[in-house]
């Protein structure tokens, strides 16, 4: 199929820039140029079977785990299809000896993983090697690596890496797709998974927030509470509105004697600290206060916070998605927001606490709806 799109490419490349074109058939350009009518014929019909540019297909993956493995599926929002790509070692120890996925992460077609097994009833040892592949063509790198990964980050060129920490310190390493690797010595780093901004990327934890330049220069922290030890306090939600980086801390006050309340402050970077954000406690789900904190997905009129649906202009809430929160996935669960159409996809729970794949178009839908996946392959 490569093939065939590269060769129709130039075909029309050189029937386009022939002198007379616009002026006589195309056919007999082609034909000129020194192709087949045949050739040109097949060309005109696969060109003019190509879907419309407003419905190109789009596709997104995602990992559900399926009893002691995980399975990687595609999705086509154009039709709704969910097609299996692939099964995976599981995210579950199972036994001793049993190979199991550690952290990793899924952006776009690219599917970033470490394997890990047992080393004894407490502690767990890497392989010795970060993978990736191109769930599209199929194409899979491996790199040898002598630590544990802390969390990793899919970029459009590259993996992120924030190795645990050892004797020598804390690093942050970018592994390029075009085989090139860089590294930087940096301070204590505090965050459990990354984001990336346009110009940064971003650690979260639930005590706090750092970031660095996507030059592994300038290294700061953006928000930390950890040092208020009498606090009752967390980072709840942090992700992008547009291009603000913000999240979201909830803290317990005292509203009497023996009484207390919840309070929900609001940091956007460039802008501080907003205290006592009216609505947000719709959004919040305060059973979840011990979790670390969730990525919050943004779509143009919508925001996900935790498991619940809400509208950006008012914080009202919508409805619950009951997302599925693995630790082990970079930003603690798989869940896509489309924004222009307002849809969100992600991995959820049903109520026997098995994962389905679950979807909303907010334009039209007020409910998530599950999307139903071929039999897997035992």
């Amino acid at each position: 199929m490569y093939l065939e799109k590269e060769k129709y490419d130039q075909m029309i490349k050189e029937i386009s820039e022939h002198k007379d074109f616009g002026k006589r058939n195309p056919v007999d350009i082609g034909i000129e140029c020194g192709y087949s009518e045949e050739d040109i014929m097949e060309m005109l019909r696969a060109l003019s079977e190509q879907p419309d540019s407003n419905e190109t297909t789009q596709k997104y993956y995602f990992m559900l785990q399926k009893g002691d493995k995980g399975v990687i599926v595609s999705v086509d929002i154009n039709t709704w299809s969910v097609k299996v790509v692939k099964n995976v070692p599981g995210t579950n120890i199972i036994s001793a000896n049993q190979w199991h996925i550690g952290k990793w992460q899924i952006k776009n077609q690219f599917f970033a993983w470490t394997l890990e097994k047992p080393k004894d009833l407490i502690r767990t040892e890497s392989d010795g090697f970060l993978y990736w592949e191109n769930l599209e063509t199929g194409d899979q790198v491996k790199i040898s690596i002598d630590f544990k990964i802390q969390s990793l980050l899919i970029t459009d060129n590259e993996i992120i890496v924030i190795p645990e920490c050892y004797d020598e310190g804390y690093q942050i390493i970018g592994y390029g797709f075009d085989g090139s690797t860089r590294k930087k010595h940096i301070d204590y780093w505090g965050g459990e998974w990354l984001l990336e901004g346009k110009n940064k990327f971003y650690g979260i934890s639930s005590q706090r927030i750092c970031c660095i330049d996507k030059n592994f220069e300038h290294q700061k922290d953006l928000w930390d509470i950890g040092s208020n030890i009498t606090a009752d306090m967390s980072m709840v939600a942090a992700g992008f509105d547009e291009d603000d980086f913000y999240c979201y801390q909830w803290k317990k006050v005292s509203t009497g004697l023996l009484s207390f309340g919840n309070r929900y402050d609001r940091f956007t970077e460039g802008k501080g600290v907003e205290t006592s954000i009216s609505g947000f406690s719709s959004c919040y789900d305060i059973s979840l206060q011990t979790m670390y904190p969730l990525e919050g997905i943004t779509t143009k009129n919508y925001q996900l916070f935790q498991r619940k649906i809400c509208r950006r202009n008012d914080f009202s809430t919508i409805c619950t998605f009951n997302r599925h929160l693995d630790i082990n996935n970079n930003n603690g669960g798989s869940v896509v927001g489309i924004y222009n159409k307002d849809i969100i996809i992600g991995v959820c729970e049903d109520k026997y606490r098995e994962d389905i794949l679950m979807k909303i178009d907010l334009s039209k839908e007020k409910r998530p709806v599950a999307l139903p996946i071929e039999t897997l392959n035992s």
